[in-house]
């Protein structure tokens, strides 16, 4: 899909302080701006669109043999292969074009977060997924 005319780029903030040990490859839900208790685990897109990027922002860092890796989803399927990882840093991010992850008016775009590492590690406390959506005034 290629955009035509005027086209935006916006930024879903989805945040979560998880304190507690995570378990390998189980992923964890990250609700909007923190706020998980008003059904805030995804956006409803008011327009057709595209995944064009996520970033990944946490407090701890993951460490090599325990990444952790943000997984942006639509109605709450996992996108295959867009997904970026914290090794030895606190910050990742990843761009793809527009035609490879589009989205349609009323999909939830929401976000995950998911460890590689053994049970109990890691324990990212304060992590921010960014999903960044490319909505256009004509698509083709």
């Amino acid at each position: 899909m290629a955009y035509e005319g005027v086209s935006s780029i916006f930024a879903l903030r989805f945040g979560i302080d998880q304190s507690s040990a995570m378990t390998k490859g189980a992923a964890v839900t990250v609700p909007v701006d923190g706020f998980p208790g008003v059904d805030g685990d995804g956006v409803i897109m008011p327009f057709d669109g595209a995944i064009v990027g996520v970033a990944l922002d946490t407090e701890s860092g993951g460490s090599e043999g325990s990444e952790l890796t943000a997984q942006p989803t639509i109605d709450g399927a996992e996108i295959a292969g867009v997904a970026t990882t914290v090794a030895t840093g606190k910050h990742a991010y990843a761009s793809f074009t527009p035609d490879l992850y589009p989205v349609t008016a009323g999909k939830k775009i929401g976000a995950e977060i998911i460890s590689n590492g053994s049970t109990g590690t890691p324990t990212p406390n304060e992590t921010v997924v960014t999903v960044f959506v490319q909505v256009g005034q004509s698509q083709t």
